[in-house]
């Protein structure tokens, strides 16, 4: 169970292949539960319209779309309707080839105003252009920008990815450390883990994030919070919700 300290609801940066057909029951559930969350899939801008409608006036809910080229609102690629999140997912090859291109290609993206602050970029296991990602987030300090540093587990790359965040225009999500079908951390590597991000980018780059489609977001992450040794109440908070309440302005 929960402590008696620790916020009554949860903010989950990403609650995945949510389904064009909106199932009210979920919800609700979904909402009983959150101050809000980034919705992925199909349906993402639905669920995203119905969960406002169930909710109080200080929730937050963003719906993100997928985007295969860094393109402009103005281009017929550009998602429609607008999202609140771009989800670019160019794979390792392209996403090299343009960060290592000429840099006005990024432009249209991420240097227009009519285009989504928020681009989360999806990184994939064997990435490693890093020092480019983040020369890219420092020429555009405008836009915030969301990795998964945790997805692939620990034997992965992580680290370098946690760096990222040194940025100030950097977060990163919790899927793979989180309760949730991505999840592939023990709770002691877990907490090997946290103390690194902690110490080296702070507990408020960190936001709690399941992976999840609307009908598995189930348990209580906050009793698996409640369970890391490497943080402590404050940084709990802030990982569960205060740090989505400052970027995404959750009330």
């Amino acid at each position: 169970m929960a402590s008696e300290t620790a916020p009554q609801k949860y903010f989950d940066a990403s609650i995945r292949e949510c389904p064009a057909a909106v199932d009210a029951a979920e919800v609700i559930q979904l909402c009983a539960a959150h101050s809000g969350a980034i919705f992925y899939g199909p349906g993402a801008f639905s669920w995203r319209n119905a969960a406002f409608a169930c909710s109080s006036k200080a929730s937050r809910w963003l719906h993100a779309a997928v985007l295969n080229q860094p393109v402009g609102a103005d281009d017929l690629r550009y998602p429609e309707p607008a999202p609140d999140v771009i989800d670019l997912q160019l794979g390792n090859v392209a996403l090299a080839s343009l960060l290592e291109g000429p840099r006005h290609a990024w432009w249209p993206l991420l240097g227009s105003s009519q285009t989504c602050r928020f681009v989360h970029i999806k990184l994939e296991a064997n990435f490693t252009k890093f020092p480019l990602l983040r020369k890219l987030a420092i020429e555009y300090p405008q836009v915030v920008f969301l990795f998964d540093a945790f997805e692939f587990g620990a034997e992965s790359n992580w680290m370098p990815r946690v760096l990222l965040a040194e940025r100030r225009n950097v977060w990163l999500s919790m899927i793979g450390l989180a309760p949730g079908p991505a999840q592939c951390w023990s709770n002691p590597q877990c907490n090997e883990a946290l103390h690194f991000a902690t110490g080296e980018v702070g507990a408020g780059k960190l936001l709690l994030a399941s992976g999840a489609a609307p009908c598995e977001v189930r348990g209580n992450p906050l009793a698996w919070l409640d369970q890391l040794t490497a943080i402590d109440q404050a940084q709990r908070e802030l990982i569960a919700r205060q740090n989505a309440a400052e970027l995404f302005e959750v009330k």
